[in-house]
């Protein structure tokens, strides 16, 4: 799988970052931020203990100290957790939050903490054509559009059906 350098400028500091599913929010922060702290809220098992001591982010973040960046992947599943990332930041020990997630309108919707200009909202979008370069095909993506997952598939019509399978009205709105 080609990895494509994507025109994203990280804000240096917290941020939520939103976008629709298959555009590679996840891979980009792996990309980014290698080292980081990853929790990754589509591990049921962590989903789970999380949802039941959202507490228990506060001991993961203490019980690595050398981790100065956070990675929570699909924040929106377990809203708790920002009043966990909220209190770190204002303890201010150099935390870089990165909370990355496909609804924004869910955690608005739960009435959860979002920080208060505390974090900066970047959304990441499918491709650009000047991101995929010699890549490209225009009529390609007329037809089946820019999402990652799309781009290298053999026949794009079969990720494409199983993606507007999946969609949620939250995904679409």
């Amino acid at each position: 799988m080609t990895l494509y350098s994507r025109y994203f400028r990280e804000p240096g500091t917290n941020y939520f970052l939103f976008g629709p599913r298959g555009t590679g929010k996840s891979t980009l922060i792996r990309q980014l931020h290698p080292h980081a702290l990853w929790i990754d809220l589509l591990r049921p098992d962590l989903e789970r203990s999380l949802l039941s001591t959202p507490e228990k982010l506060l001991q993961m973040i203490e019980g690595s100290p050398e981790k100065k960046v956070v990675v929570i992947d699909e924040i929106q599943k377990v809203p708790a957790l920002l009043n966990i990332v909220h209190m770190v930041i204002e303890r201010k020990q150099g935390h870089q939050f990165v909370l990355n997630g496909s609804s924004s309108r869910k955690l608005k919707r739960t009435g959860a903490n979002l920080l208060g200009g505390r974090a900066y909202k970047k959304t990441l979008h499918p491709f650009i054509a000047s991101e995929l370069k010699t890549d490209f095909q225009l009529e390609r993506a007329l037809n089946f559009g820019l999402l990652p997952l799309l781009i290298e598939a053999k026949d794009p019509s079969l990720p494409i059906e199983q993606f507007l399978q999946n969609l949620t009205p939250d995904s679409i709105l």
